[in-house]
């Protein structure tokens, strides 16, 4: 991860620059184009257009805006595992923590997954109806929260133990 962090030090702000301006110049592409095409002007009152009654226009070409947030999430998530793979890869025995550590996470959500039981009682169990949430996926929610709600304990627990080291060094 030393290699991801010299990268965005050096080159970040110009890379997430350019990425922000392709995106908004990909955005405002799409919705003009979208807007032209459906043979709209764009002064019109769009807003004013779906209110009125009688209205089968959905205004399909404003569908790039909620995706930018995903396609940023998914940009990040691509860079974070290549640059994690090349610094395995680059660095095997320096990367055996990390790859412990997600060995223990791992361990550790399949041991709350076993023991975790499909919630059916509740407002809980209404909302798996309502969502056709599966028994499977049940156990994975509830393994998940147990997870992270244990390593937020343990987190914080260091958190306290270190600041007490600290008060008598």
């Amino acid at each position: 991860m030393v290699s991801l962090y010299k990268f965005f030090t050096g080159k970040g702000q110009m890379v997430g620059f350019l990425l922000g301006v392709g995106l908004v110049l990909l955005t405002i592409a799409t919705v003009v184009g979208g807007i032209r095409n459906a043979g709209y002007d764009i002064g019109e009152d769009f807003n004013a257009m779906l209110k009125a009654e009688g209205n089968k226009e959905t205004f399909d070409f404003f569908q790039m805006v909620p995706l930018i947030p995903a396609i940023l999430v998914i940009a990040i998530f691509v860079i974070i595992v290549l640059f994690g793979i090349k610094q395995i890869v680059d660095n095997p025995k320096g990367s055996m923590k990390i790859l412990a550590g997600l060995g223990v996470l791992l361990i550790l959500a399949f041991v709350f997954y076993s023991i975790s039981d499909p919630e059916t009682a509740g407002k809980i169990g209404i909302l798996h109806e309502k969502f056709n949430v599966s028994d499977t996926a049940s156990k994975w929610i509830s393994g998940g929260l147990k997870s992270v709600l244990s390593l937020l304990g343990l987190g914080l627990g260091l958190i306290v133990v270190s600041e007490i080291r600290n008060l008598f060094k």
